[in-house]
Parts: structure tokens; C-alpha cells; sequence
């Protein structure tokens, strides 16, 4: 049997605001505090970090999600206006979504380059982060994993 780091325990660390502020960011959950959009249609990620800018890191857990929905957080993170860049996390094994996340960005950028004053964020390439195995459900070591892969 797989041994996964759970999506409850990885948002649990994301949201961590202490470990957020080491990082000169606060933080909060789409559950919490939606984005809407004008359509009444609301978006809903894991984890948020705001610098102290105003500019906004948006973190999506993919453990169980499809390609097609990755992608789709990534549509949806590019429509909010402050948002500079969007990080997908996987467990180990599903590296295999990276392809069409680099897809759809290119697609995007390629759209949206002769937009001009854009507010969109479609200049940031996205970022796919794998968790390993080992990391277990251990908060630490998933701290420790994510500050040497952020750094």
C-alpha cells in the first residue's frame, strides 16, 4: 500500500501562519476567505500566502485531482488580480501532471502577450512540487522539505 502525506495535514502545514510569517507572508484558506468572481461563481484554493505587498501565492493539494483539474486551478488563480504565482502539490507518483500544467501556462502566455497594462499573472511560469513518500504525515519533515525546495 501507498504511503501518502495527506491533503488535511499538507493544507494543516500551509496554513501553519507562524511558518508563513518566517517567510514575511500571512496566510489563509479559500475556505475561509473565497475569491469571488463577477459570474457568482466562487474559487476556493487550499492555501493562500499574501505578502506584505499584497501580492498572493496561490497553493492548490492535487493528491486525487485529474489533470483537467489542475489545470483548472491554474485558470482560475490566474483570473485573481494580485496573484503572482500558483504552486500545485502532488504526492510522489504523480509527477505525470506536470506536462499539462506547463501546457496550459504556455497557452496562456501565449493568449495573453499582447494584452497590454494586464493585471494577469500569466508572466509567472507555475511551479509543481512533489512530496515524497517518506515524508509520512510528519508536519516537521514536510517543513523542512518545502523550505529546501522553496529556497
Amino acid at each position: 500500500m501507498k504511503v501518502v502525506v495527506s491533503h488535511s495535514v499538507l493544507k494543516h502545514v500551509l496554513l501553519d501562519r507562524q511558518w508563513a510569517a518566517e517567510y514575511h507572508c500571512s496566510c489563509f484558506g479559500g475556505d475561509s476567505k473565497p475569491f469571488w468572481f463577477s459570474s457568482g461563481v466562487d474559487y476556493r484554493p487550499d492555501a493562500v500566502w499574501e505578502t506584505r505587498g499584497g501580492k498572493l501565492w496561490i497553493i492548490e493539494v492535487a493528491d486525487t485531482e485529474d489533470q483537467r483539474a489542475v489545470v483548472g486551478e491554474f485558470f482560475l488563480a490566474c483570473m485573481i488580480k494580485n496573484a503572482v504565482h500558483f504552486t500545485a502539490m502532488v504526492n510522489e507518483g504523480r509527477e505525470w501532471i506536470k506536462p499539462y500544467l506547463f501546457q496550459a501556462w504556455r497557452l496562456l502566455r501565449e493568449l495573453t502577450s499582447d494584452r497590454e497594462n494586464g493585471w494577469n499573472s500569466l508572466r509567472y511560469k507555475p511551479s509543481l512540487v512533489v512530496i515524497p513518500r517518506q515524508l509520512r504525515n510528519d508536519e516537521n519533515q514536510i517543513k523542512k522539505y518545502l523550505n529546501r525546495v522553496w529556497k
